[in-house]
């Protein structure tokens, strides 16, 4: 499957694979969304990097990969595994760091209704995480998810907050190939 990076409008094929440190002191790598710490939550799905990608990794720390396998760990949660080209089947992984405005939210959703975003975030979800601002989490915080889509899913952000003259709505489809963004209004003009 693909991978796609989604954020405010932004979309980008790939994803980031970061260096998880576990309690043990072990350092894996892993796709991570959200935030560590009081008032947020990390969302973490391992990766099983190729060797060559695992060398860049081992080195720097982070490195970029465009497709993967989804299987699971022994305890039954998302695991990816790094694959050299895409699998076909017209299904993608799409990892939605979507920011908040200051002092701000985030919504996921179906579809918009009005002002607002209705319906379930489609798709399955691999991970969630949570970001905040303040020391205690409480002036503002949204939700990031990986998620899984089919050929033919669309789906709506909305953000909240002071956004400073960005766009608040955001329409996203993937049509097999690649992923289309449009604000709230330029979905007018194409509809």
């Amino acid at each position: 499957m693909k991978i796609f990076t989604i954020s405010a409008g932004s979309v980008r094929t790939g994803a980031e694979v970061e260096t998880l440190t576990l309690t043990s002191g072990v350092k894996i790598p892993a796709i991570m969304i959200g935030e560590e710490g009081r008032g947020r939550k990390r969302g973490v799905i391992p990766a099983s990097l190729l060797p060559d990608t695992y060398a860049v990794w081992e080195a720097k720390g982070k490195v970029e990969i465009e497709f993967v396998t989804l299987t699971q760990t022994k305890a039954g949660k998302p695991k990816f595994i790094q694959a050299d080209q895409d699998d076909g089947k017209e299904q993608a992984v799409m990892v939605l760091r979507t920011p908040i405005g200051f002092r701000g939210w985030n919504a996921h959703g179906a579809k918009f209704d009005e002002d607002s975003v209705t319906g379930d975030l489609p798709g399955e979800t691999l991970a969630s995480g949570y970001i905040a601002e303040g020391i205690a989490g409480r002036m503002g915080g949204g939700d990031q998810y990986v998620i899984v889509v089919e050929k033919g899913t669309s789906w709506a952000v909305k953000l909240g907050g002071r956004l400073y003259g960005k766009p608040s709505r955001y329409h996203y489809a993937f049509d097999g190939k690649t992923v289309t963004a449009l604000t709230a209004e330029e979905m007018e003009l194409v509809e």
